[in-house]
Parts: C-alpha cells; structure tokens; sequence
C-alpha cells in the first residue's frame, strides 16, 4: 500500500518551500563597487622661513577614451604659489609633487616660470626616489618625486607657477582623482588656497561627487562640471580634495526570479504525480470492491 502520509509531508514541505520562494525571491547580491585612487600635489618635506601668502590650482580632467570600465584621462594642473621671504637673509622653500594611488600613470611632464618680481631668487628643478623630513604621509608612497627649490633673498616676494600635465587610465567603477592641500606647506597666517576642478565630458560619468563638502561649491555648464574649493589654510584640516567619478554605476542588491519559477515547476510535478498516484490507488480499489 502505498504511504500517502509521507507523500504529503512531502508535498505540504515543497508547497512551503515554493511559497517562500514566489514570496521572498533568492536575493543575488552585486559585488561591492571597486574603486581606484589618485592624489596628486606639492608638499614640503623640510622647514623654511619661506611663507605661503596665497595658492591657486585650476586644474582640469578629461577623458580621452573609454572601453568598458577602463577610461583614460588626460589631468591638467597649473599652480600659482605667492612666496614670501620677510626675513633678514637668504631663504629657500622645497616644494615636492608626489603622485600616489591605484591608477596606471603614462606619462608625466612639470613646467614652472615666475612673474612679478623675477629678481632675486632662484630656482632649480630635480628628481628625486626618496624624501626626508617632514611631509604628508599619503606622499610618502610616491614612487618618485619632482622638487623645486627656490631661494629667495631676504624682503622679496615672488609668484611661483607651475604646470603640471600626467595621462593615467583607471579600470574601475568609480576614480577618486584628489589633489593636496597639503598642512605641512609653510603656509603664512590666514593663508587661503583656491583648488578649482572642471570634469569634462561629464556625460561620460553615471555621477560626479566630491570631497569634503564644506567650502565647496559646484557649477554645472555645457558638458563640464566644476567644483570650487575656497580654503583658510588655517583652520583646513583636510590632505586633500577629491572628485569622485562614477565610472560605472552601482546597482543595489537585487532578487533572481528565475529559481522561484524552478521551484514552482518542481512542486507541480511532485503534485501531477501525487494526483496520479492517488487516481491509481482508488481505480484499484474501486474494481477490487466491486469484484
């Protein structure tokens, strides 16, 4: 005889189970997004008696091509440092570009001319593998460093300009591009840093963020997005800005309605073959009595 008693606790577990299932869904969580990091700027690895009256950076970042997740970006930066030796002898001032993150660097390319006063002062340019001294920690993962010296006589002032080109590609969800605002540049008293981004191609982007959000504004025009940081380098307690790029977007958890559907097949069938079984049983029983 068959054991109509375990079928159905078969049955009712699968009907449960299926009910959950339609119910519930099986949730496929996407993986996290995966981000890539690049910071750019100058630091001063060594004491001066050279002060920051004033700094401007109007930088900008283009991609020049994309495939997939993979853009490549072409980063402009042209600097403008006010420096100023009120002492009463010679000064010099050390200013180090350090790049650091996760991104693939191309190339690299550093410029600097004077204007206002151009005499008395110098400048010289080098490259160095290793600094020591005093300067953010984030530079000191640089794999190399472009260093400016500059002497300046006493009671001189000088405007310091420099214009710094790279290429880096970035094969990830979202691209942090951050440039310093470095604490450890000898900035004067009250001393203010404008940092001003324009991202181009901003159609490119699934979104277009930043970091921090205090003393910043942004300004949407024509296929560009720019965001304006305007900053006493007094009280900033920020190593840096950042714009983050939303490469790709990221889509939250969802659910996969197609194993709720394989579920539901597999219950019909157990319940075809029950009914069967069950019809069988009672034809038997039936013709049985009736001979």
């Amino acid at each position: 005889m068959p054991n109509f008693r375990g079928q159905g606790v078969t049955l009712l577990v699968l009907v449960i189970v299926c009910v959950f299932v339609q119910v519930h869904g099986i949730g496929v969580v996407t993986a996290p997004p995966f981000d890539m990091n690049c910071i750019s700027g100058f630091v001063s690895p060594v004491m001066s008696d050279v002060r920051i009256d004033e700094a401007h950076l109007d930088a900008s970042a283009v991609v020049t091509s994309t495939a997939g997740l993979n853009y490549s970006y072409e980063v402009h930066g042209c600097y403008r440092f006010d420096l100023r030796n009120s002492g009463d002898r010679n000064a010099t001032v050390m200013l180090a570009h350090a790049m650091t993150g996760s991104v693939s660097v191309h190339s690299f390319s550093l410029d600097y001319w004077t204007s206002g006063y151009a005499e008395g002062h110098t400048a010289v340019l080098y490259q160095s593998t290793e600094l020591l001294g005093r300067y953010d920690i984030w530079a000191r993962h640089s794999s190399a460093y472009h260093i400016l010296n500059v002497t300046l006589v006493n009671e001189t002032s000088v405007v310091l300009n420099i214009h710094v080109r790279f290429r880096i590609s970035a094969s990830a969800d979202i691209l942090n591009l951050g440039f310093a605002a470095s604490d450890s540049l000898p900035w004067d008293n009250n001393a203010f840093q404008i940092i001003e981004l324009s991202v181009l191609n901003k159609t490119l982007f699934e979104g277009i963020g930043f970091i921090p959000n205090t003393s910043v504004s942004t300004l949407d025009g024509s296929g560009l997005t720019t965001l304006y940081w305007e900053l006493n380098m007094t009280s900033f307690a920020e190593k840096y800005v950042t714009a983050i790029l939303v490469q790709n977007e990221y889509m939250p958890p969802h659910y996969d309605l197609r194993p709720a559907a394989v579920a539901t097949v597999v219950v019909l069938v157990f319940v075809v073959v029950d009914v069967a079984v069950l019809r069988r049983y009672f034809t038997n029983h039936r013709q049985a009595t009736e001979q």
